[in-house]
């Protein structure tokens, strides 16, 4: 109970110190280079789908990583997709999650495996 009330108290401080102030998540940062490449990506019509592009960004990820293979998805969700498959999950596996976290990473599980695996939120830290 004790520690509840000193989150409550650190919350309360942190809304007084930024009573107004829009604290942004993940601010985007695009530079010109970036506008060119939309809109060349507008131009060849491959905003959405997989092309030229596409395949461009996928052989500079694998020189620089020295990757065998490499694949881009359009989310890091759809890769947590992935690796559930090629982790190889099974039916009535449990599946450790950490509790802080995103909910894809809970989703992957669940979309690949129909809600078969048992999940476990672990609490992690020291």
């Amino acid at each position: 109970m004790k520690n509840d009330c000193l989150e409550y108290e650190i919350i309360k401080i942190i809304k007084n110190i930024y009573k107004s102030k829009k604290i942004e998540l993940h601010p985007p940062y695009l530079d010109a280079n970036d506008s060119i490449g939309v809109r060349n990506s507008i131009k060849a019509k491959e905003i959405s789908t997989y092309g030229n592009i596409t395949e461009k960004f996928e052989k500079q990820i694998k020189k620089i990583t020295k990757s065998k293979f490499v694949i881009a998805l359009n989310s890091g969700t759809s890769g947590l997709h992935l690796a559930i498959i090629a982790a190889g999950i099974k039916k009535n596996e449990e599946v450790l999650v950490p509790s802080l976290n995103f909910i894809a990473s809970t989703n992957a599980i669940i979309y690949n495996n129909s809600f078969t695996c048992k999940i476990m939120w672990v609490i992690v830290g020291p």
